[in-house]
């Protein structure tokens, strides 16, 4: 069950940026912000990296750092996207339950048809909850 704490903890470290994009507002140029953003991810990340070396544990593979800078391309582009939704005004209350069920759907559909998961009856019907809920919160 220990996966289930960092679980709990991931899900308010990713939902924390969410709600600052809020606040920040017109505070700063969002590129500007998007590069602070990404000196401080390089500045958390150079402690674990030289433990990885200290403790040998600092593998890589090619394939590898093809999905590492895939994932910086999405998460930067998603940055710049969830700026602007706030930028147009999109209330904070409508953003995040879109976006939070809008990953629940890609991530199901993914683990079907990228992994070969399977999904319960009781996940389809969770699902398609899920995407009338997005309808229901967007429909003005």
């Amino acid at each position: 069950m220990l996966w289930l704490l960092f679980l709990g903890l991931t899900t308010l470290a990713w939902t924390a940026p969410d709600i600052i994009f809020k606040l920040l507002g017109n505070q700063m140029n969002y590129f500007l912000a998007l590069f602070i953003i990404a000196i401080s991810q390089v500045v958390i990340a150079i402690p674990f990296l030289i433990y990885a070396m200290s403790t040998g544990e600092l593998t890589s593979s090619v394939k590898g750092y093809y999905l590492s800078a895939s994932i910086g391309v999405f998460l930067a582009f998603g940055s710049i996207f969830f700026f602007y939704t706030f930028k147009y005004g999109t209330p904070l209350s409508i953003a995040m339950p879109v976006y939070g069920i809008g990953s629940l759907i890609v991530g199901a559909l993914a683990g079907v048809f990228i992994f070969k998961e399977s999904l319960s009856p009781m996940v389809l019907v969770g699902l398609v909850l899920g995407t009338i809920s997005i309808v229901l919160l967007t429909i003005k």
